[in-house]
């Protein structure tokens, strides 16, 4: 039986503190509130002068809604769509094996065996060594498969798939674990009764909420019947020949450090200092149109 652990949705730090800014902006700030970004905007529309055209607000409420446009556009990175970040094919080898596929700016390390296993025979990416008896054991020996991807762009993972098979005598249990930005591994998929029949085709959901530069796995096995048993990857597409599949999305342009002063500069003005410009020359524009018909 295989269980399937996915990890919550969560907001990074930089988008907590740009939601914090925009709605106190919105709420807190007592000129955008007086003049237009908060409510309707000045009306004299219940007191009417004489010759003078009733004002409804529309001008200022349109300067709300693009700055609402502006604050939501960093929040929300664009330019991204779903593909293939990165795929590693099987092959029989005695050595790692490379990424065959790759999206526009991402590195791929190899695929490779730690340093407690040995190849197999087979056509596939086939290990043997397998010997111990928990998975703490088995990251201690380095009994595992490790692959990591990368790119200056951030990006978003979105799926995980992976074929895997084991010998009769082969580990009964795996790990598959994440880090993101070199932080610390998590289990991210345990299958602790592994099938022997190569029907072991996996679609992981991850994280599609966090932006990040680099993202590590490795795949963990332990509690084998005999250490001669063996688990290798398998194809699960042949045309391409497809293995491990890492579907995401890659935005277009870096993203700025978060304390960046660039970055806190155009937000700050963006959702503050902006409103407070507009909504004051949005009025003398009202005054100076109210003079002109007295």
């Amino acid at each position: 039986m295989s269980t399937r652990r996915e990890t919550p949705v969560t907001l990074n730090a930089r988008q907590h503190v740009l939601r914090f800014i925009f709605f106190w902006s919105r709420q807190r700030n007592p000129w955008v509130l007086n003049h237009g970004w908060g409510q309707a905007g000045p009306s004299t529309e219940s007191v009417p002068k004489q010759g003078v055209p009733a004002l409804s607000g529309r001008r200022i409420s349109s300067s709300r809604i693009l700055f609402c446009v502006i604050g939501m556009q960093w929040l929300s990175p664009s330019g991204a769509h779903a593909s293939i970040l990165v795929a590693y094919p099987s092959i029989g080898t005695t050595s790692s094996i490379e990424a065959s596929e790759f999206a526009e700016g991402m590195i791929a390390d190899p695929l490779r065996r730690g340093s407690g296993l040995l190849p197999a025979a087979g056509a596939t990416f086939n290990s043997r060594g397998w010997s111990s008896p928990s998975i703490d054991d088995a990251n201690g020996r380095e009994e595992r498969l490790t692959w990591r991807i990368r790119s200056s762009n951030a990006f978003r993972l979105e799926r995980l798939r992976i074929r895997y098979d084991r010998s009769p005598s082969g580990p009964q249990k795996l790990a598959i674990q994440l880090a993101i930005d070199a932080g610390a591994f998590e289990n991210l998929f345990i299958d602790d009764a592994i099938r022997d029949d190569s029907s072991e085709d996996h679609f992981i959901e991850l994280d599609r909420s966090r932006l990040l530069n680099e993202a590590a796995f490795r795949l963990v096995a332990w509690d084998a019947i005999h250490p001669a048993g063996t688990l290798d990857v398998e194809n699960h597409t042949f045309d391409p020949l497809r293995s491990i599949s890492i579907n995401g999305s890659l935005l277009p342009t870096p993203v700025p450090a978060p304390n960046g002063l660039p970055t806190w500069a155009l937000t700050f003005a963006s959702l503050i200092l902006f409103p407070r410009v507009a909504g004051r020359l949005n009025l003398f524009g009202h005054q100076a149109r109210n003079r002109n018909f007295q």
